[in-house]
């Protein structure tokens, strides 16, 4: 393991956010005009949440990642002294072709992090209250060269196990609107449980079926398959359908990640013996349903349309 230690002139308070971001990526890049067809690259990024911000020691996070499962090298840490205080946190953690940067805060997450992730969660009442009283965060964001999603993940869920001892109270996913209490990173990080997620992404985890009721019926659509380079999907309809539609974008996203194949507006497909369906655009509720990559409406049809579109 290999620690490195810079030292840092100015100092950062909780209330400093967007100062300490910048300082460390940099000012943030102008947004791509969705009109241009151009997609940014999406990485994933992770919050890791506390009652007190920890003080990172170097040999011990180090140590907690090499023992999960054998890597090609070293775990490098590099760590800005100066704000490993207590009340921020200025680090990257690399090890094999990973790299993650951590930005911590003496602090809670904003409000309208907690209302998308952790109460669109699944999670019980009392274990939802739990995360949401939090106090301190780690932001810990994928800046390495592997291209798989699934390794981006285990390699983040790898930097939060290293921290359990810390008093992690769990993970806050805000691409997938949803989070993962510690026990689940815990269970996560054995040898089977990592082979079994490297063979299948498990969806569980990693994205979010989000329900929105309306007047004219329920919204439920999907959340974080951008990180797979795959459309979200969403369907109205009766909420005691949530199952069944969950099984359909689970199978739909399988079909797209595993074949490489490009679903857009206007396609047609038949994913079981009786089921067909057709793919339309958002045009209500964009501002929750519509995601990073676009949204794909589902439609069910009848089998002797399929051709007709």
């Amino acid at each position: 393991m290999v620690i490195y230690v810079w030292m840092n002139t100015t100092k950062y308070t909780g209330g400093d956010k967007m100062g300490l971001l910048e300082k460390f990526f940099g000012k943030r890049k102008k947004r791509v005009k969705e009109s241009e067809k151009v997609i940014e690259d999406s990485q994933p990024a992770i919050s890791l949440i506390f009652n007190e911000l920890p003080i990172i020691d170097s040999e011990v996070v180090g140590k907690r990642i090499e023992e999960i499962e054998s890597l090609k090298g070293s775990v490098h840490i590099t760590l800005d002294k100066e704000l490993n205080d207590g009340e921020n946190i200025l680090s990257v953690i690399e090890f094999d072709d990973h790299k993650i940067k951590l930005v911590g805060f003496n602090g809670p997450l904003p409000s309208n992090t907690i209302n998308h992730t952790v109460n669109c969660s699944y999670w019980k009442p009392d274990e939802k209250e739990v995360m949401r009283n939090h106090k301190a965060h780690i932001i810990c964001y994928y800046h390495g060269k592997n291209s798989d999603p699934i390794e981006k993940y285990i390699a983040l869920y790898k930097v939060a196990y290293a921290f359990m001892e810390n008093g992690l109270i769990g993970l806050i996913n805000e691409d997938a609107w949803t989070c993962n209490l510690a026990y689940v990173i815990d269970d996560l990080m054995n040898e089977g449980m990592l082979e079994e997620c490297r063979n299948v992404p498990p969806l569980l985890l990693w994205t979010n079926l989000v329900k929105m009721p309306t007047e004219s019926g329920t919204w439920m659509f999907t959340k974080g398959n951008h990180i797979f380079g795959v459309n979200d999907f969403a369907y109205k309809g009766d909420m005691s359908k949530a199952s069944e539609v969950n099984e359909i974008f689970n199978n739909i996203f399988y079909y797209i990640y595993e074949n490489k194949v490009n679903v857009e507006v206007g396609h047609t497909l038949q994913i079981k013996e009786d089921v067909y369906l057709k793919f339309e655009k958002v045009t209500e509720e964009k501002e929750y349903i519509e995601g990073p990559l676009g949204t794909l409406v589902i439609e069910r049809i009848n089998p002797n349309d399929i051709n007709s579109y």
